[in-house]
């Protein structure tokens, strides 16, 4: 009975920590700059970097997301998505 109610407290107690760490995840998602085109639908950009000393390889930077490194990207159902990569690191 004693092993019974320590592995729910266990699971209980990982599945807290699985919560704070996706409500973390959550609120560090980085969203597009969005403005209305000519025709009224939206169309929302992210504008690609690599980071040649982020990492081995470098990494990607958006820079709508200041210096985060590798961002979490949020997008929506509906919208159009551009992504520009005019910067010399890519």
């Amino acid at each position: 009975m004693m092993y019974c109610n320590l592995s729910v407290l266990l699971t209980i107690g990982a599945l807290s920590a699985s919560s704070a760490k996706a409500e973390e995840a959550a609120t560090n998602i980085c969203y597009a700059s969005c403005a209305t085109d000519d025709s009224g639908k939206e169309v929302c950009k992210f504008t690609t970097k690599v980071d040649l000393f982020a990492g081995e390889l470098g990494y990607y930077r958006f820079e709508e997301c200041g210096d985060t490194i590798n961002p979490t990207l949020g997008m929506e159902v509906g919208k159009t998505y551009q992504f520009t990569q005019l910067d010399r690191s890519n």
